[in-house]
């Protein structure tokens, strides 16, 4: 009997070594995943701490005396908003962007060369957010572009943010050979910029100023320009069919060879425009008055049912215009 028992409480201790390793090992376990867990939090404590150093630091540079610095600032500031569109914080990456948006609101230098290089911080700051978000598609109702290719990983990535840029300050801005469709600069101040041959479709300078602006060649189907202020600019041989044009200022225009086809015209005025060339078409006038004037004038207008055939250049790029071939008319 005494035999037998033995060798039972040699199984019933090692049963209770068993026990008392699991036992541990599940210690063990659960102690490291309480220390992953509380290094993470610590991580994140860390990385919070030092995106809220880096947001000061930026908005420190932003007010910088020296354009260079601002310029830092601005790639500091939208570095930031990466960052926090990444990890999935919108509310804090929204903070920052509008941060970005209110600098072009701000009151430009007075300084000529100062101008030059505010300009250009500025537009620095309208291309780059251009790249981020999807101004043309959501201007024109459609899906973002979806891409698995790494450097272009980040277009498109703020299409769910507020990236206008509306009430933006930009004399004399130079824009020219842009590609900006769908973008938003309503109300914004553009006099004397340089917006020639750029592509601006769908985009939208309603109550926008661009007094003596250079707009030749200028691609802007389906934009929004409805009581923007022309006064003098150079809009020659510009693409402007199937706009909004509604009590737009175009006095003393230089519209040679632009092509406002299928735009509505209610109310513009066009007192003092150079028309030479410039095409409309017959029912985009109520007044048939105002047709007569713009047609001894030099404009071609061709019938309604023509407005399709004009073969528009698309951008920048290579492809060329076509002329509607219908008669010109006179009363």
């Amino acid at each position: 009997m005494i035999e037998l028992a033995q060798p039972l409480a040699t199984v019933v201790a090692g049963g209770g070594v068993v026990t008392a390793a699991v036992l541990v090992s599940r210690r063990a376990a659960l102690n490291r995943q309480v220390d992953i867990s509380h290094h993470e939090e610590m991580r994140g404590h860390h990385r919070d701490r030092l995106r809220a150093e880096r947001y000061s630091a930026c908005s420190e540079q932003l007010g910088h005396t020296s354009p260079a610095v601002r310029m830092a600032g601005i790639y500091g500031m939208l570095s930031l908003a990466d960052d926090w569109v990444s990890s999935g914080n919108d509310s804090e990456a929204q903070t920052a962007i509008d941060v970005i948006r209110r600098y072009n609101c701000g009151r430009p230098p007075q300084d000529l060369a100062d101008l030059r290089s505010e300009m250009f911080v500025r537009k620095v700051v309208i291309e780059e957010l251009s790249l981020r978000s999807s101004w043309w598609t959501r201007a024109r109702g459609v899906a973002p572009p979806k891409t698995n290719v790494p450097h272009l990983s980040r277009l498109s990535r703020w299409s769910h943010l507020k990236t206008d840029l509306k009430s933006s300050v930009l004399p004399s801005i130079d824009l020219r050979h842009g590609r900006l469709a769908g973008v938003d600069l309503s109300r914004s101040d553009l006099s004397n910029a340089d917006l020639s041959r750029s592509d601006f479709e769908a985009a939208n300078f309603t109550d926008a100023s661009l007094l003596n602006a250079s707009c030749g060649e200028m691609y802007a189907r389906y934009a929004y320009f409805e009581n923007a202020d022309f006064s003098g600019a150079d809009l020659s041989n510009a693409t402007l069919t199937n706009v909004n044009m509604d009590s737009a200022n175009m006095s003393g225009a230089d519209l040679r060879g632009a092509n406002l086809m299928g735009s509505d015209l209610l109310e513009v005025n066009f007192d003092g425009a150079d028309v030479d060339g410039t095409e409309f078409t017959e029912d985009q006038f109520e007044d048939r008055e105002d047709l007569k004037s713009l047609v001894r004038r030099g404009a071609r207008v061709a019938p309604a049912h023509r407005a399709h055939a004009t073969i528009i250049r698309m951008g920048n790029s290579s492809s060329t215009e076509t002329e509607v071939d219908g008669p010109i008319h006179s009363d």
